[in-house]
């Protein structure tokens, strides 16, 4: 309750506000879930000049981004 009344006044005060279902506590637990999930992680590495834009380009087109 004390988040609404929070980002009611916020908001009359012209800034965007988003309130998060659950709660801070939710929230918290939530973040702590996600860093016991696996991710499969590559790092793409080189000097300038060796393409490594363009490779990151055609990842965006394929939909592979992360």
């Amino acid at each position: 309750m004390r988040s609404g009344v929070m980002a009611s006044a916020l908001d009359l005060y012209g800034f965007e506000v988003y309130l998060i279902e659950g709660g801070c506590k939710h929230y918290r637990r939530w973040v702590r879930d996600q860093f016991e999930q696996q991710y499969q992680l590559v790092i793409l590495g080189g000097m300038t000049g060796s393409g490594k834009t363009r490779i990151l380009q055609q990842l965006q087109n394929l939909n592979e981004h992360g």
